[in-house]
């Protein structure tokens, strides 16, 4: 098919505009160079070698931007000049990090920032964060990235910085960009753009352009694409950007590709890894390799391909970029499936899956389960087939989805209603000084207004009709409406008082304190009611033997987690309760274990009686706090667990050891019907043991369900998970056990942020 003009405009602009850009740069940088022969060792100098640092970089000399950088520290750690350290840090970093040598830019950005935050720079300490998530964004990273660019967002609009705001917004709706989550993306970067179109940043918006095309272009729709990314390439043409106007090329090269034209795109291709390799870009030129061999798979010329795509892997393995060894994984494994090598195919496909869901990239993901679904029914195993496939179909749905698009576009609409508010704010203070010309018009509205009274008198006898209608349609509205919020109040009312019938099966407060006076307890339910409860029993016996008499108390103590949470939940919490009751009450059972195999057996025994199948039950965790006083104080702890385990910790033993959290791990059987139930395991708990089960000094237990680590939240919305929160209790755990509860929960609401509670939460922590 034929090629637009348009298509072919950007090669002829960058001919032209290219060197005035580059003369205007080298002018600042003989300037400079002159002023540095004869300028003393001060503060200016060191400004001016960070700032020549600064433009070797953008102009490509990477080796003498490093040299000046050094310099510059050199003399500012000699002179005291703290800002200076840090600004030649961080060009120490830009330069590490075009080198691709991640690592050392992390420690470089590092430090600067630890220098900026003394010393209270602000901006700068925006512009370090900035840096510091590109480079986990680079490492593929992007839980880390958010984090930072989010925590230079907030410095950034906590400071009035509209500039850098943007740059923080723009580079956060590049990682939603990366992640296929386009209508956050397309959100982010907008924002950014009204920003920098009313701060006349053509740079930052050009930067804008590039990712808003990335993400039409992703979408497949390529002409928005195009719009973009050709906005983009006019500014760094002009600005004799190289690295971007390479970068661009690259994208450009993709909109050819869309439209059939594979000779174009490999052109534009091979034109952006010359620059590549000119400029001694690691992760350009693998990008390049990679585009090349996809363009070459398309034209079915497989070797070449396979070539291409194997020299783009090893370098993006060399640099660490785990995108790009997930896309090159998926292109290998596609070149391999035309030549019809399927255990080749299945093996590097099965990677790219492996590392792009690693990292959150869902077109990886997409493509691979459909590369494989095709293998698979050329190979003739159509069952593989159609499970990959169902999984395209689920990747492909989240990608490409009608809310996304509408999403997309209502982002796009609401970026350019705001920039016709911005115009009819200026329209309505031009309107305002031409008032008086606007007098000299009334007459005629007077006139129009005549005519138009007495449409209005027609349209008033139309309109009053319709009100009437509408006003009994209301009536039967309103009617219904408030029979519907008197049986919500009547259910309301029913559950609540549920609720002070639940509070009156869990054990007082006060009870709990007494027989563990260092202690916390966190329960959160979800509902009004909630299928998680905490269960406490205690008894006293006295002994005698030759030492003489002893008194012994025994204390069991649980955490439950019910089927359900809510109204369903606490009924079974009900049912559970009680079975727990009777095993120690009527049955007179104290050991861990053989309490949970009456409790199962009951709760089976109830649930038997409906007519239905029911398969209800709960997670539990269960331990007995056995104290013995006499000639010789001791403790004795057992505890058993369905599905839920234990952590305890153990103090270190003089100032110099560090405690230690240990996890025991439950029976993975729950209480209630299952198949092939075996008896819960009964084990001795020994935190600092002067015999084989006695010990005279104990430490903390913990007992938990699983609501708090599978709450939702953080910045990307993901699950808590169980790590996590291990840390959290091992970081505190040397503080007051009241403390240790409030932290937990301050850390809960923290990370929960605006998103609902997800289950019923409870933990218990218990000195002993």
């Amino acid at each position: 098919m034929g090629i637009p003009f348009k298509y072919l405009l950007p090669s002829l602009c960058l001919i032209l505009t290219l060197p005035e850009a580059i003369l205007g740069q080298q002018r600042e940088i003989d300037s400079l160079n002159r002023y540095l022969k004869n300028a003393p060792a001060d503060s200016n100098r060191a400004g001016a070698l960070n700032f020549l640092s600064y433009l070797c970089e953008n102009t490509g000399s990477y080796e003498r931007s490093d040299s000046l950088a050094r310099e510059a520290l050199k003399l500012s750690l000699n002179i005291g000049y703290r800002k200076g350290i840090a600004i030649a840090y961080t060009n120490m970093a830009s330069y590490c990090d075009d080198k691709n040598d991640l690592n050392n830019a992390l420690q470089y950005y590092q430090k600067a920032l630890s220098i900026k935050q003394r010393i209270g720079d602000k901006r700068g300490m925006a512009n370090t964060l900035n840096g510091i998530g590109l480079i986990y964004e680079k490492k593929a990273d992007y839980f880390q990235a958010m984090g930072y660019y989010f925590e230079a967002l907030k410095i950034c609009r906590e400071a009035g910085d509209s500039s850098r705001s943007a740059n923080a917004l723009s580079n956060i709706g590049n990682v939603y960009q990366k992640q296929s989550e386009f209508p956050k993306a397309l959100q982010s970067e907008f924002a950014a753009l009204r920003i920098r179109e009313q701060l006349g940043d053509t740079n930052g918006m050009a930067t804008s352009f590039e990712v808003i095309g990335n993400c039409y272009s992703n979408m497949k729709n390529y002409a928005r694409a195009d719009d973009y990314y050709n906005r983009s390439l006019r500014i760094k043409q002009r600005e004799g950007d190289l690295p971007e106007v390479a970068s661009l090329s690259l994208n450009i090269g993709l909109v050819y590709e869309s439209l059939g034209s594979q000779a174009k795109a490999l052109e534009l291709y091979n034109r952006a890894l010359d620059i590549y390799q000119k400029t001694g870009d690691s992760l350009g030129t693998a990008l390049c390799f990679n585009h090349i061999g996809e363009n070459y798979h398309k034209q079915r010329q497989y070797d070449m391909a396979l070539d291409y795509c194997t020299r783009g892997l090893n370098l993006f393995k060399r640099i660490g970029y785990m995108q790009g060894i997930a896309s090159s994984y998926q292109d290998i494994g596609a070149c391999y499936a035309f030549q019809k090598k399927y255990k080749l195919t299945e093996d590097f496909e099965n990677k790219a899956i492996a590392v792009a869901g690693g990292i959150g990239v869902l077109q990886v993901i997409l493509t691979a389960n459909y590369v494989l679904s095709n293998m698979y029914d050329s190979a003739g195993q159509p069952q593989k087939s159609l499970d990959f496939y169902k999984k395209y179909i689920v990747f492909r749905d989240s990608v490409y989805n009608t809310a996304n698009t509408n999403k997309s576009v209502q982002a796009e609409m609401s970026f350019e209603f705001d920039r016709k508010l911005d115009k009819e704010k200026f329209e309505e203070d031009k309107r305002s000084a031409l008032a008086e010309q606007q007098k000299k018009r009334d007459l005629i509205i007077r006139y129009s207004l005549l005519g138009g009274f007495v449409l209005v008198l027609a349209l008033a006898f139309l309109i009053f009709n319709g009100y009437r209608d509408k006003a009994n349609a209301n009536k039967l509205i309103t009617s219904q409406k408030v029979l519907v919020e008197q049986k919500n109040k009547d259910i309301l009312s029913s559950i609540t008082y549920a609720k002070h019938l639940q509070d009156a099966m869990l054990p007082p407060l006060s009870e709990v304190k007494e027989r563990f006076p260092e202690s916390f307890i966190l329960h959160k339910p979800k509902d009004i009611v909630a299928g998680d409860f905490y269960w406490l029993w205690s008894e006293r016996t006295s002994r005698h033997d030759s030492q003489g008499g002893t008194a012994e108390q025994t204390v069991l103590i649980a955490a439950a987690d019910c089927t359900g949470h809510g109204v369903p939940g606490a009924m079974v919490s009900v049912v559970c309760s009680n079975a727990l009751d009777r095993a120690v009450k009527e049955f007179h059972i104290t050991d861990p274990g053989k309490i949970l195999d009456k409790v199962r057996e009951l709760v089976v025994e109830t649930f038997e009686k409906s007519k239905s199948e029911v398969k209800d039950g709960m997670d539990i965790s269960l331990v007995s706090v056995t104290r013995r006083a006499g000639a010789e104080d001791s403790v004795q702890i057992k505890w058993a667990g369905a599905y839920n385990p234990l952590w305890y910790y153990k103090p270190g033993r003089g100032q110099n050891e560090k405690g230690e959290l240990v996890e025991v791990a439950p029976d993975k059987q729950p209480i209630g019907k299952t198949y092939n139930p075996k008896p819960f395991t009964t084990q001795t708990i020994n935190l600092e043991s002067s015999g084989p089960e006695w010990g005279k000094y104990c430490g903390i237990l913990y007992l938990f369900t699983d609501g708090y680590a599978d709450q939702f939240g953080g910045p990307l919305g993901k699950k808590l998970k169980y790590k996590p929160m291990q840390e959290l209790v091992l970081a505190n755990a040397h503080k007051p056990l009241e403390e240790q509860g409030k932290i937990l929960n301050e850390t809960l609401e923290a990370w929960k942020g605006t998103l609902d509670q997800v289950d019923d939460i409870l933990i218990l922590g218990i000195k002993v």
